[in-house]
């Protein structure tokens, strides 16, 4: 199987996915790992804190999605969950 690296999914940038039956949109690549840092889209957004712990603004809420397992063999299960959204 075929690995993709972190050169072959800045393909992935700006494209809508759906994770754990929520929409999401990549807005950015991790090239150590590599992972996906994906935004909600939905209107719902949450108290991000700052530094300290502190509350200091609403955000989308982000997730991060590693591609490969732990080993870096084997896709990682959270990325074999993503689904492309409908367009």
């Amino acid at each position: 199987m075929n690995l993709p690296d972190a050169a072959a999914l800045h393909a992935w940038l700006g494209r809508s996915v759906v994770w754990r039956g929520q929409p999401y949109q990549v807005i950015e690549i991790l090239d150590d790992g590599p992972a996906l840092v994906l935004e909600g889209v939905e209107d719902g957004h949450h108290i991000q804190a700052d530094a300290h712990g502190r509350p200091r603004r609403e955000a989308r809420a982000s997730v991060f999605i590693a591609v490969r397992d732990q080993d870096g063999r084997c896709l990682h299960p959270d990325f074999v969950e993503l689904e492309a959204a409908n367009p």
